[in-house]
């Protein structure tokens, strides 16, 4: 029989199976492989982070977007929701304040009188054709330094239509006559009619006028400019609640 194996051999002969033996390992340290590979993720991640920079470094140039506010119509007036078109006392109060942020103070009680009576001449041929369905209603104001004076009237007609057709013939010069400082206002008295601009605006059966102009009766201006846009301001704003009236 013979001996065992001499010394270093497998026992037994080869495994069940005959499965070779497991490749050798590679040298410890993998050599240069993983240098290179660790540099590569550097050279990557100082790629990206440059380029991060310069995308946020942009945008910092670019101007800021402004998303568009959604709008339903005009704009909610600042005066409280229980003015009523059918007592316009409600909304041609004492003091009106606006949504850009002016107070205006009215200087005197409310004029109550007939649109053709109250109408300029203008205004009167445009009545003839369509009538007012009440009196017209007016109030003068001034601004916080009193030296704007801004004279609103309001004028109801039958309907919408009307109350356009007529609205339509202010760029004609028909307005309603010019309103001045009551005595006891403390505002300047005036011997006659001061230069004014006269704007208007209808909401539904009902055209408001706003008539502005400087209470020390000089020059009422351009287009566009204080005694314009002061007025202009006021009279929105009654238009507006006007709108929202019951």
């Amino acid at each position: 029989m013979p001996g065992p194996p001499p010394y270093g051999q497998p026992a037994y002969g080869p495994g069940p199976g005959g499965y070779p033996p497991p490749p050798p390992r590679p040298p410890s340290g993998g050599g240069p492989l993983i240098p290179l590979l660790i540099i590569g993720a550097v050279l990557v991640v100082i790629v990206v982070a440059a380029g991060a920079f310069v995308v946020l470094s942009a945008d910092d140039d670019d101007p800021p977007v402004t998303l568009p506010t959604p709008t339903t119509g005009v704009p909610t007036p600042t005066t409280s929701q229980s003015a009523t078109t059918e007592d316009l006392s409600t909304i041609l109060k004492t003091t009106v304040s606006t949504a850009g942020g002016t107070t205006f103070t009215r200087a005197g009680g409310i004029r109550s009188g007939s649109c053709v009576a109250r109408a300029g001449a203008e205004l009167q041929r445009a009545l003839r054709t369509n009538s007012c369905s009440q009196d017209m209603q007016s109030a003068l104001y001034t601004n916080p330094s009193r030296q704007i004076v801004t004279v609103v009237s309001v004028l109801r007609f039958a309907d919408s239509s009307a109350a356009a057709a007529v609205n339509d013939e202010t760029s004609e010069g028909a307005d309603p006559t010019l309103l001045l400082p009551p005595s006891g206002s403390g505002l300047p008295t005036l011997s006659r009619n001061p230069s004014s601009w006269t704007r208007s605006w209808t909401r539904g059966q009902f055209v408001i006028y706003s008539q502005g102009y400087w209470a020390s009766g000089s020059d009422a201006g351009e287009r566009n400019g204080t005694v314009y846009t002061t007025s202009g301001e006021l009279g929105i704003e009654i238009a507006n609640v006007i709108s929202w009236s019951n």
